[in-house]
């Protein structure tokens, strides 16, 4: 046996709608299948049907669906202080070419760029000046530690061989201090090997 149902009426629809924050900024209901103008609980107003809105779609601006014009995707780069190099955008998955704010060139994607992701070699940069900051440390904790007490006899003795760890260390961080400088004016692309 098949049961029909019957018309939803613009009350049941309306209704619906408040259920979930949104609010039905249209003021007719033909049927399932036509579109409504509805306003997100952000304040987004776009179109849906009573159909897909029950299958879960929701604001596409919220859910990051939304197809952005080149100006808006300009803004959001820009509100961050990148340039955008490029005058055309396809869609958020493809790579534009910008320029961060310390004047590296780069190509990001819109969804990378607004889910945190930057400038790779601005972060490169900060990792490496983390290390030298934990090699610094380091090699000021290793001058204030006591002399190990060691059981074995060696060819180098004990003030000997602390003086030969403290100059590797030195060394080690005056090496990375170098090649950070010298890596301060490459581009993303070429530090990539």
């Amino acid at each position: 046996m098949i049961f029909i149902r019957d018309k939803l009426t613009y009350e049941e629809v309306k209704q619906r709608f408040d259920r979930e924050g949104y609010k039905l900024l249209s003021t007719e209901y033909t049927n399932a299948k036509a579109n409504m103008k509805v306003r997100c609980p952000f304040g987004h107003e776009w179109t849906t049907n009573i159909s897909n809105f029950d299958f879960g779609r929701r604001c596409s601006t919220c859910s990051r669906r939304k197809k952005y014009a080149f100006d808006e995707v300009k803004t959001i780069f820009e509100q961050e202080g990148y340039k955008v190099q490029e005058s055309i955008y396809l869609n958020g998955k493809t790579p534009i070419k910008v320029t961060c704010d310390n004047g590296h060139e780069t190509a990001i994607s819109l969804n990378n760029f607004r889910n945190g992701r930057r400038c790779g070699l601005c972060r490169w940069i900060k990792v490496r000046e983390a290390r030298m900051e934990k090699l610094e440390l380091r090699a000021k904790n290793l001058q204030d530690l006591p002399r190990r007490d060691t059981s074995y006899t060696s060819a180098v003795s004990d003030d000997r061989s602390d003086e030969l760890m403290k100059e590797d260390w030195l060394d080690k961080i005056d090496e990375m201090r170098k090649s950070l400088r010298s890596t301060n004016g490459r581009t993303y692309q070429g530090q990539i090997n």
